[in-house]
C-alpha cells in the first residue's frame, strides 16, 4: 500500500494530461481529494462483497468511538437487513486486527474503505461470482435520486 500510495503525485500528473472525466479506484482513499480538485467525478469499485460491506463498514460501525470487539461483531449493526447473516467465531475474531493494520501512510483499512465508500461520486460492485455482474450506484443529492445500472 506504502508503494500506492507514493504514486499520488504520478497519478495526478497522469490525470492532469489526459483530462479524464471519471476515475475507477479501489483503496486509494486519497484519490477522491485528488479528482474532486481535478474536477473529475470518482467511482469507487469495491472488491468486498455489499453484504459484507453492510454487515462491517456500517456508520453505526465505524463512529462507535473507539475499536470493534468480537462482541461487536456477533450481532448485526442496527436496520441490517438480513438477520440470518452472522459472523462466525473465529472471523469476528479476526476482524478486529484487520481493522487495526496500518496500510500504507498509516491509514487502517476499514479508515480507507470508509472513506472511499462515503465520499466518492458513484459505487460500482460485484454482485456475485457466478452473474459477474457489475452494479453502479451513484446518487445525485440535489435531487435526492439514486440511479441502479445493472450490467
Amino acid at each position: 500500500m506504502t508503494a500506492m500510495d507514493n504514486t499520488q503525485h504520478d497519478i495526478e500528473n497522469l490525470l492532469r494530461t489526459l483530462k479524464v472525466d471519471v476515475v475507477f479506484f479501489d483503496f486509494t482513499h486519497w484519490m477522491l481529494g485528488l479528482a474532486c480538485r481535478l474536477g473529475i467525478k470518482s467511482v469507487h469499485y469495491c472488491i468486498i462483497s455489499p453484504a459484507t460491506i453492510g454487515y462491517t463498514l456500517t456508520p453505526e460501525r465505524q463512529l462507535l468511538g473507539r475499536e470493534l470487539t468480537q462482541e461487536d461483531l456477533m450481532q448485526p449493526p442496527a436496520g441490517y437487513s438480513l438477520h440470518s447473516i452472522k459472523l462466525n467465531p473465529h472471523k469476528a475474531r479476526a476482524f478486529p486486527a484487520i481493522d487495526a493494520m496500518q496500510f500504507g501512510n498509516n491509514t487502517r483499512f476499514c479508515e480507507r474503505q470508509f472513506v472511499s465508500l462515503s465520499q466518492c461520486d458513484a459505487l460500482g460492485l460485484q454482485t456475485c461470482r457466478k452473474s459477474k455482474a457489475l452494479i453502479v450506484i451513484t446518487w445525485n443529492p440535489s435531487s435526492e435520486s439514486l440511479f441502479c445500472f445493472p450490467d
